[in-house]
Parts: structure tokens; sequence; C-alpha cells
């Protein structure tokens, strides 16, 4: 379902047509009749803010869809949000901004069970042609968004720990070595710039994926996605 937003008037400012009840009645429906359900969700949208998005959040987790898709706005050649935008009636999120609001969504739906299964635009020669006039298109947007709950959780842990910054050892599963290091070492380079190690070993040994084992001292602590979340 192309719900977008479960907030009435970020869908009336976006002319999406149907209101956040007219979702929960298809959900409804749908569920009876015993189809899965999935919905794609649009951050960014005209009238938007976080109080707003937050209050999407909650709904969609009242829903209990059963995947979701995360796809922040941008503003395409020939579309109405285009007009909008020279009209000075629209500015897109930032890429930053976007990164959070998706961050935020991924992590609600996925510690209630609920699958994302995708975040992000998927690249194709069209939107890398110039049909993307502004807004947070990014190629590697899920990586971005998965950067930025590492270098949340990691970096809020190693904030933590009493005493100078001396070296560390991230343990991590094999497939988060990416989201780990933050796209080009990014997270790595936010916790040191930031004071909160002197050096850092990184070993993908760790068996569990969206989670790691911070060794600092004689210590290990290990930390997830839904310590977060809580």
């Amino acid at each position: 379902l192309g719900v977008q937003s479960l907030d009435d008037n970020v869908l009336a400012a976006a002319g999406r047509g149907h209101t956040a009840a007219d979702t929960a009645a298809a959900v409804a429906t749908l569920k009876a009749a015993g189809f899965a359900t999935g919905f794609q969700l649009m951050p960014g949208l005209p009238g938007e803010g976080w109080p707003s998005l937050i209050a999407t959040g909650r709904r969609l987790l009242a829903l209990g869809p059963d995947f979701i898709r995360i796809y922040p706005a941008v503003v395409l050649a020939g579309t109405p949000l285009a007009a909008m935008l020279a009209a000075g009636a629209y500015r897109p999120l930032t890429l930053a901004a976007a990164v959070a609001r998706a961050a935020f969504l991924k992590l609600a739906a996925e510690n209630r069970g609920i699958a994302v299964i995708r975040t992000g635009l998927q690249a194709t020669a069209e939107l890398s042609g110039g049909a993307v006039l502004a807004g947070p298109y990014h190629p590697a947007f899920g990586l971005l968004v998965e950067a930025f709950l590492f270098r949340v959780m990691i970096g809020g842990l190693l904030e933590k720990f009493p005493g100078p910054p001396g070296p560390v050892v991230l343990r991590h599963h094999p497939r988060d070595a990416s989201a780990v290091r933050g796209l080009k070492n990014a997270n790595l380079e936010a916790w040191r710039s930031a004071g909160l190690f002197t050096a850092c070993r990184l070993l993908a040994d760790w068996p569990r994926r969206g989670e790691a084992a911070v060794v600092w001292r004689d210590m290990t602590v290990v930390i997830n996605k839904a310590m977060i979340y809580n």
C-alpha cells in the first residue's frame, strides 16, 4: 500500500487523496482476507516534521503491517512537487535528515518484528540521468541508514566508558562490516574525531547481525539495535 504517511495533514499537503483512516480500513480488510500487507512510507513530504514522523511511527506499529519499504521523498522533474519547489513552497530533506528519519522508522519497525525490505530508492538509469531535481537521493542510502544506527549505538556506548580513551576492539558480523565502518570509514572517523578511542581494531567474527561487541580494557559490552530503541 502506498501509505506514505499516517498524518492526515501531511497526506493532504501532498495531495495523496486518502487519509490515515482509509489506510487502517484497507489493512483491516486485507488482513481479514488473509493477505500479507506491506506499507511504502515516504518521510520528508510537505508538512512533515519530527512530531508528525513519530506519530506515523506509532500508528505504523499499531496497524502492524508484515513489511515496509522506506523511500524518502525526492523531487522529480515534471511533478507537482517540482512546481512547489520552484515556488519556494517546499524544501526537501537534506541527506543527513532523511537518513535520521528513515533510521527511526526502520528501528521502530524491526524492533516490533516488522520486516524492512528496502530503504531508499533503487538506483536506476532514470534517477541517475537528471530526473531528480532535489532531495536526499543516494545510491547507497540503505547503507547510510544502517551506518547511522551503528554510529549511534556504538558511539553512545563509547561515550559512557569511564576514564581516558584508549584502544578498542569492535567485533561485528561479517555482513555488517561496511555499516560498522560507515561509508568511506565515516563512522571510524567520527568516533576518532570525538576522542572516543585512540585506536580501533575491527574483527568480523560476531555471530549476530545488527549487534556489536565492544572490547575496552578488560570489559566486553554487547550492544544491539533494541537497546537504542528502548
